[in-house]
């Protein structure tokens, strides 16, 4: 089945063409529809019928390279794109939009040039369509994973006493770029010291110091699919609360990987973990969920958490990111990127885990 395919028979109401504008950002479903990823598609129109794809670009795009499969139109003035877009979409026709990434401001522009048309939110339908990867899609990840990887061995490389969280950081962004990168996934994370202890932290001017813990969390977008890794360690030698923390987490990551099977609920592998972290004397430092799907986005529609509603079936790429932090010490965070193939589970990201540096 085709990814329009995919789309059409995820949608649970139906509808005639779905609008995917593209503003300062290209919206993930375009990437996952087109299957293309380029600059080239922002301020752009898509839109997406069961049989056909057409783009509504500015003659500053025309120079570009599409692919075969959509349809181009080149519109210049307003008044051109909005004639383009009545004909394209019929009056009478339902139209499916996404709200997730498309502004108020953009929406209702296009309820009042698309008068007569009933508009219907289809983002969650496409976040289903998403759910399972084709071979593709896994492969693109995969070499996410790989340039995430080499820039997690360069970061290692570069931990020395007195260096400063941002430098380990901008290191890290253009090394993804050198390793094939098209970009970063996000910004990324390294966190020193009682930093450490901040899961979505920021690096600042903090110094590395002999017996800081330390937190170096890094994706790579790789035609437009991403990455997410994150690796502890202390730098020095650890003392025995800081063993103790990696030692839990470890096994809390190995207890999700070996409880993933086609058709266990994400709430389930969750609720092991947290029990696990529990019995361990760190139930109230573990603060978010076990993990998340991944693909075009690093949170790819779906937790794997306490409240989670999804299964797991062949094609779900995730991560698994059980955490423990303790506010003023430090903590401890490992994150993999794996993918469940044929009932078999595959890890994608393979940097080194060690203890201490």
């Amino acid at each position: 089945m085709d990814r329009l395919e995919k789309v059409y028979t995820a949608l649970r109401k139906p509808v005639d063409a779905i609008i995917i504008k593209n503003e300062g950002k290209i919206s993930p479903n375009h990437i996952y529809i087109t299957g293309s990823y380029s600059r080239a598609y922002q301020n752009s129109i898509l839109v997406v019928r069961r049989e056909s794809m057409d783009l509504v670009i500015s003659r500053l795009e025309e120079g570009n390279k599409y692919p075969e499969h959509i349809n181009v139109h080149v519109a210049d003035r307003k008044e051109d794109v909005q004639k383009l877009l009545r004909e394209l979409i019929p009056e009478g026709s339902t139209v499916g939009y996404e709200s997730t990434n498309i502004s108020y401001r953009s929406f209702n522009a296009l309820r009042r040039l698309l008068v007569k048309r009933r508009f219907i939110d289809v983002s969650n339908d496409l976040l289903k369509a998403r759910f399972k990867k084709d071979k593709e899609e896994i492969g693109r990840i995969e070499m996410a994973c790989r340039i995430a990887d080499r820039a997690m061995e360069k970061a290692i490389d570069m931990l020395e006493e007195g260096i400063k969280e941002k430098e380990i950081s901008i290191e890290i962004e253009h090394a993804m770029l050198r390793y094939g990168a098209d970009e970063k996934a996000f910004d990324s994370i390294v966190a020193f010291g009682e930093n450490s202890a901040i899961p979505h932290y920021a690096p600042g001017e903090r110094r590395l110091k002999n017996g800081d813990m330390v937190i170096i969390d890094i994706g790579a977008n790789y035609r437009g699919y991403v990455s997410d890794l994150t690796r502890s360690f202390v730098f020095g030698k650890a003392n025995e609360k800081q063993k103790r923390m990696h030692e839990v987490i470890a096994v809390a990551q190995e207890l999700a990987a070996e409880s993933v099977k086609e058709g266990e609920e994400f709430a389930k592998v969750h609720r092991k973990v947290q029990k696990f972290v529990e019995e361990s004397g760190f139930g109230k430092h573990f603060l978010h969920s076990t993990g998340h799907t991944i693909g075009i986005e690093v949170h790819d529609g779906f937790s794997i958490g306490g409240k989670s509603k999804e299964k797991f079936v062949s094609g779900n790429v995730f991560t698994l990111e059980p955490g423990i932090y303790v506010n003023g010490f430090g903590g401890v965070r490992l994150e993999d990127v794996f993918v469940l193939e044929r009932g078999e589970l595959r890890q994608l990201t393979k940097a080194p885990k060690v203890v201490e540096l």
